[in-house]
C-alpha cells in the first residue's frame, strides 16, 4: 500500500473514532456550572449550586448511571481541592446527594448500583495521592482533608447501617490521627458531630467510636469525644484505668485535663515520652480547639444538674468555678502563658460570652483575665489589643439582648478584679454602654452599689477617692441620659437626682466615719456634685420627658423630708433670714404643686404659667441650698412676681417688669441649667411681653453699639474713598486702636503709679524721691554714695518695691475684673439674642416684633463680636421666614414706607457681606408687608429702590451690593411663580 492510500485510511479511522466519543451537550456545560459554585465563597451561591445538583441527579430524573457515577467521583475529588470554598460546598452536596441516592436505612444505591462499601473504597481511591513524580506535601494534606471530609460525608448522610462498614470508616480516621497529629483535630471534631447524630439505639456505633480511644484518650479530641458520648449514651462501656472515676472532669484531674487542653503532653500523667512526641502537632494553633467548648458545656451542665442558687452565685467549691479558675485564669491567662495560649483564652471567653448561662458572669471575670483584658485593651501596640477590644464588644452585644446580666457585668467590671476607671483606662466606653442597655431591675441594683460605691469608694487616697466619685457620678448622669425607655428614663432621673442632692447638701461625715475611714466628702466633691445634677436636670428640660417638672419638684421634697428625720445635718449654715425665705418658698412651691396636678380646674394656659413658677422655685430653692447668696433675694423677687402676675393685680406691669429682670440674671449666667430657665420662663410668658419689655431687651444690645452709631453717622459726611478704607478695614483697625489705647492707657496708669508711690517713700523715709534716670547717671549716683548711706536706704527702697508689687497685683486683680466683665456681658447679649430668637419665632405677627427689625439691622453693622452679629442676622432671618401668610403683620402705609426708607438709608452706609444679605431681605419684607396691605404699594417701593439706585450712581464705590435690586426685581416680577 502506497503512502498516501495509509495516511488515507489512518483518517478515516480517526474520524470513525471521534464520532465514537461523547458530544459535550448542555447538560455537561449545566452540570460545569454547578460545580465551579460549588467552589463559590458565599455560602448562598454553594448551596444553590447543591439543589441545582440534586435536582439533576434525583433517581427519577432522566439522568443515565454513567452521569450518577461521574457525578459522584467528581464530587469526592472536589474535596480534595483547596481552591476558595471548595471542600465545604461538595462536602455539602456530596452528603446530600448520597442521602438522596441511597435513601433511609439502606445499603445499596438502585440508582447507582453501589454498596456502601463500594462509596468508601470510592472514597479512598479518589482520595489516594497520586500521578507522575514527587508528590508535594501540600497534595498529600489536600487529599488527606478530602478523604477525612469524604468519611464525615458518608457517616452524616445516615447511609452506613452495618457496624462493620461503621469500623472501615473509624479505622481509617484513627489511622489517621495517630499518624498526622494535624488532621487530628478535624478527625476529632467529625467523630463528636457523629455521635451527637446517631440514634439511641445505634448504641453499636458509639461503643466502636470509644472503644478505639486508647491512644488518643489523653488528648483534646479524646477528651471531647469521652465527654460527648458520656453525655449521649452514659451506660457505654468506656475503657478502663484511663481517667479517676472514668471522668474527665474530676477535680483531682483537673490539673491533667489543663496540660491535655493546652496541649502540654510531656506534663500529662501516663503519657511517656514518646507518645508525647507523637501526640505534639508541632504547628501553631491561632484557632482554639474545639473541644474546650465540649468540656466548658459539659462543666455547665454537670452544676446546672447539681443545682444553682437561688441568687445565681455558685459556690466556690463548684466544677465551673474550680475548672475556670484553675484551667482558664491559671492556665490561659497567667502571667506565663505564650501569646498562642492567651489567644485561645480570648476565644474562650468570647465563647463563654456568647452562649453560657446568667450564673456564670459571677465567675467569669478572674483576676488574671482581667488583668490581660484592660491590659491589652489600653494599648494598641500589644498583641492581643483586637482580641480584648473584642472581647468587650462581645460582652455588649450580650448584654444588648439580656438586659437583666447588666448588674453582674457591671459589679463584675468595677470589682477588685477591675476596675472603675475601665473606661477611662482602656479608651473605651463599655460601662457607659452597659448601663444603657440595662433593663429597669438591673438599674436599679446598679444605681444602689453606685450610691453605696460613693460612700464607701474604699480607694487608697484622697484624690483617688475623689477620682472614684467623680467617674461615678459621670456613669450616673449617663445612665439617666440613655435608659431606654421615657418612662424609666423618668424614674432613673428622679431616683439619680435625689442622691446627688442628698450627698450635695448633706454632711454625711458623723454617718458614714463608722464605716470607712475614707468617709468624708469634701467642698471640692460636693461642687462637682452640683454640677452634675444641674447637668442631669438640664437634660431634663431638654429630653421633654418630664413635662409636668416632677423631677426638680421631688428633688426639693426629698431634702425636705431628710430635713424632718434624724439624718445628717444640712451643710448650709444660714441666718434667720435665709431660713425664713427658704420655708416661704418651699410654702409657694407646695401651692403651686397643687394647682398643676391633672385633677386641678385650673385653664391650661394658667396652669402652664404655674409650671414655669414651678420649676423656677424648684430651682431656687435648690440653689439657696447649695449656698448661693443671690438666690434669696431672687427668691423674694419671684415672690412678687408670681403673686402679681398669678393675681392679675393692678401692678402686674411691674411684676412682668421684675420677672424679665430675673430672666436676663438667669440668662447671663454659664449654668446651661439657668439658662434653660430663662428660656423656658420667656416662652410660657413670650404671648404676654410688653413692647417696654422688649425695649428693654434692645437697651442691653445698646450699651455699647450707642458710641458706635453716632461714631458712623458723624463720619457719613466724608468723602467715599476714606469711608470704603474705613469699611474694608474696621475689624482690624478697631481692634488695633482698642489695643493701643488700652496699651497707652496702661503706661500711664504705671507713670502715675511710680510718681504716687515714689513721692511716698520720699515721705516716709525722709529722702528726697527717687527719680527715674538714664543709665550713666544711675552709675554716677550709685558711685558717689558711700555704705552707710545704701543701707539707710534699703528699708525704703524695700517699701518701696513692695508697694509697686501691690501695686501691679491689684492692677491685674481688675484687669481680670474688666475681662471678666465683659465675658459676663458677651454672654448677656447671647442671652437676649436667645430670648429675641424665641420671641420671633412664637409672634411672628406682632408689630413689636416688626419693630426689631431696624434696631437688630443697626447691631448686626455695628457689632464687634461676630458671634453677636451672626445670631442677630439670625434672628432678622427666622423673623423674614415664619411671618408669611397668616402670621404677616398688619401695618400702616405710612409705618410701612418709613421701615423701607429706614432700611434702605442703613444700606446705603454700607457694612459686611453679613449686613447686605439681611439689608436685603428686610427690605423685601418691608415691601412684602406694604403691597399685601395694597396692591398699589408697587410703585411706592419701586421709587424707593430708584431714589436708592441713584445715590449708588453718584457714588463713586456704591456701598450697596447688586443683589441688593436684583433680589427685588426677581421677587417683583416672579412673585406669582
Amino acid at each position: 500500500m502506497s503512502r498516501k492510500r495509509r495516511r488515507e485510511v489512518e483518517e478515516e479511522v480517526d474520524d470513525d473514532t471521534a464520532r465514537a466519543k461523547r458530544q459535550f451537550t448542555g447538560e455537561d456545560a449545566q452540570l460545569a456550572k454547578i460545580y465551579q459554585n460549588l467552589a463559590n465563597e458565599i455560602r448562598e451561591t454553594r448551596n444553590q449550586a447543591a439543589k441545582d445538583l440534586l435536582g439533576i441527579l434525583s433517581p427519577q430524573g432522566q439522568t443515565d448511571l454513567d452521569t450518577r457515577k461521574k457525578a459522584i467521583i467528581r464530587l469526592i475529588k472536589g474535596l480534595c481541592s483547596s481552591r476558595k470554598a471548595a471542600r465545604p460546598g461538595f462536602f455539602v452536596a456530596l452528603t446530600e446527594f448520597l442521602r438522596q441516592q441511597f435513601g433511609e436505612r439502606s445499603r445499596r444505591s438502585e440508582s447507582l448500583e453501589m454498596t456502601v462499601d463500594d462509596v468508601i473504597e470510592l472514597v479512598k481511591q479518589c482520595t489516594q495521592p497520586g500521578g507522575d513524580g514527587k508528590v508535594t506535601n501540600q497534595e498529600k494534606r489536600d487529599h488527606l482533608l478530602g478523604r477525612l471530609f469524604g468519611f464525615k460525608a458518608i457517616m452524616l448522610s445516615s447511609i452506613v447501617v452495618d457496624v462493620s462498614s461503621f469500623i472501615k470508616i473509624l479505622d481509617q480516621m484513627y489511622e489517621n490521627a495517630l499518624k498526622h497529629p494535624w488532621i487530628r483535630q478535624e478527625s476529632g471534631k467529625v467523630l463528636c458531630e457523629t455521635l451527637e447524630t446517631l440514634g439511641f439505639d445505634q448504641v453499636e456505633f458509639a461503643t466502636e467510636i470509644v472503644r478505639r480511644l486508647d491512644k488518643l484518650a489523653k488528648t483534646p479530641e479524646g477528651v471531647a469525644i469521652w465527654l460527648t458520648a458520656r453525655s449521649k449514651f452514659p451506660r457505654i462501656q468506656f475503657p478502663e484505668k484511663v481517667w479517676r472515676r472514668n471522668d474527665p472532669l474530676y477535680y483531682k484531674e483537673r490539673s491533667n485535663l489543663g496540660n491535655i487542653l493546652k496541649e502540654n503532653f510531656k506534663d500529662t500523667s501516663n503519657v511517656t515520652e514518646v507518645n508525647a512526641r507523637k501526640l505534639q502537632s508541632g504547628a501553631a494553633k491561632p484557632t482554639m480547639n474545639f473541644s474546650w467548648e465540649v468540656v466548658i458545656r459539659n462543666v455547665i451542665q454537670n452544676d446546672e444538674a447539681d443545682g444553682v442558687p437561688e441568687d445565681g452565685h455558685p459556690p466556690e467549691d463548684s466544677k465551673f468555678h474550680g475548672f475556670w479558675t484553675e484551667v482558664v485564669d491559671q492556665g490561659l491567662f497567667s502571667t506565663t502563658s505564650t501569646d498562642e495560649r492567651k489567644s485561645w483564652g480570648f476565644q474562650l471567653f468570647q465563647d463563654v460570652i456568647s452562649t453560657g448561662p446568667a450564673w456564670i458572669f459571677h465567675v467569669i471575670f478572674s483576676p488574671n483575665l482581667m488583668r490581660s483584658l484592660i491590659n491589652h485593651s489600653k494599648d494598641s501596640n500589644r498583641y492581643h489589643h483586637q482580641a480584648a477590644r473584642n472581647s468587650l464588644q462581645t460582652l455588649q452585644y450580650r448584654v444588648k439582648r439580656e438586659g437583666c446580666l447588666a448588674y453582674a457585668v457591671v459589679k463584675a467590671l468595677i470589682s477588685e478584679n477591675g476596675s472603675m476607671e475601665l473606661d477611662q483606662i482602656t479608651k473605651t466606653k463599655t460601662l457607659e454602654t452597659l448601663l444603657s442597655v440595662a433593663d429597669a431591675e438591673a438599674a436599679g441594683k446598679i444605681i444602689f452599689d453606685f450610691h453605696k460605691r460613693f460612700l464607701f469608694p474604699e480607694a487608697e487616697n484622697e484624690q483617688s477617692t475623689a477620682n472614684v466619685r467623680r467617674i461615678i457620678a459621670d456613669l450616673m448622669v449617663s445612665a439617666a441620659r440613655s435608659s431606654p425607655s421615657s418612662a424609666i428614663q423618668k424614674e432613673w432621673a428622679q431616683r439619680i437626682s435625689g442622691i446627688f442632692a442628698s450627698l450635695a447638701f448633706f454632711n454625711f461625715d458623723n454617718v458614714l466615719s463608722k464605716g470607712s475611714p475614707m468617709s468624708s466628702i469634701p467642698e471640692k466633691t460636693r461642687t462637682m456634685l452640683e454640677t452634675r445634677l444641674n447637668s442631669l436636670l438640664s437634660y431634663v428640660m431638654s429630653a421633654k420627658f418630664d413635662p409636668q417638672y416632677d423631677i426638680p419638684c421631688s428633688v426639693v421634697y426629698s431634702i425636705k423630708k431628710i430635713k424632718k428625720t434624724d439624718g445628717p445635718p444640712l451643710v448650709l449654715n444660714a441666718d434667720k433670714d435665709v431660713l425664713k425665705s427658704l420655708k416661704r418658698a418651699h410654702k409657694k412651691l407646695e401651692e403651686i404643686n397643687k394647682l398643676t396636678l391633672p385633677k386641678s380646674k385650673v385653664a391650661e394656659e394658667k396652669k402652664a404659667q404655674l409650671l414655669a413658677f414651678k420649676l423656677a422655685y424648684s430651682l431656687v430653692i435648690l440653689e439657696i441650698y447649695g449656698g448661693n447668696a443671690e438666690a434669696v433675694s431672687i427668691s423674694q423677687d419671684l415672690d412678687t412676681a408670681c403673686s402679681s402676675i398669678s393675681g392679675e393685680e393692678e401692678s402686674a406691669s411691674e411684676a412682668w417688669a421684675i420677672l424679665l429682670e430675673l430672666i436676663l440674671s438667669f440668662g447671663s449666667r454659664r449654668s446651661q441649667l439657668a439658662r434653660k430657665l430663662a428660656e423656658e420662663l420667656f416662652t410660657t410668658f413670650v404671648s404676654h411681653w410688653s413692647p417696654e419689655n422688649i425695649k428693654s431687651l434692645l437697651e442691653v444690645l445698646e450699651e455699647e453699639a450707642e458710641d458706635a452709631f453716632e461714631k458712623q453717622d458723624e463720619g457719613s459726611g466724608l468723602d467715599e474713598e476714606s469711608e470704603e478704607g474705613s469699611r474694608s478695614s474696621s475689624g482690624s483697625s478697631s481692634e488695633a486702636d482698642s489695643d493701643s489705647n488700652i496699651s497707652e492707657d496702661e503706661d500711664m496708669e504705671n507713670e502715675d503709679e511710680l510718681a504716687t508711690l515714689n513721692a511716698s517713700l520720699a515721705k516716709s523715709s525722709g529722702i528726697a524721691a527717687l527719680a527715674v534716670p538714664s543709665d550713666s547717671d544711675s552709675e554716677r549716683s550709685l558711685s558717689d554714695q558711700d555704705d552707710e548711706q545704701m543701707l539707710a536706704q534699703e528699708p525704703a527702697m524695700a517699701n518701696f518695691m513692695r508697694a509697686i508689687i501691690n501695686a501691679q497685683d491689684e492692677r491685674k486683680a481688675k484687669q481680670a475684673e474688666k475681662k471678666e466683665a465683659k465675658q459676663m456681658m458677651s454672654n448677656l447679649k447671647n442671652r437676649v439674642l436667645d430670648l429675641l430668637f424665641i420671641y420671633v419665632k412664637k409672634q411672628p405677627s406682632s408689630t413689636t416684633a416688626l419693630e426689631l427689625v431696624m434696631p437688630l439691622l443697626r447691631f448686626v453693622r455695628d457689632a464687634r463680636n461676630p458671634q453677636h452679629a451672626e445670631k442677630a442676622a439670625g434672628v432678622l432671618r427666622k423673623y423674614f421666614d415664619d411671618a408669611k401668610g397668616k402670621n404677616l403683620p398688619f401695618v400702616e402705609q405710612e409705618a410701612g414706607m418709613r421701615l423701607l426708607r429706614n432700611v434702605h438709608e442703613a444700606a446705603l452706609k454700607g457694612g459686611s457681606k453679613r449686613f447686605e444679605s439681611v439689608c436685603g431681605r428686610a427690605s423685601l419684607f418691608a415691601a412684602r408687608i406694604l403691597m399685601a396691605r395694597d396692591e398699589a404699594s408697587y410703585e411706592r417701593v419701586e421709587e424707593v429702590y430708584a431714589e436708592t439706585r441713584m445715590e449708588c450712581r453718584k457714588a463713586l464705590k456704591p456701598k450697596v451690593p447688586l443683589h441688593f435690586f436684583v433680589d427685588w426685581i426677581n421677587s417683583s416680577v416672579y412673585r406669582g411663580n
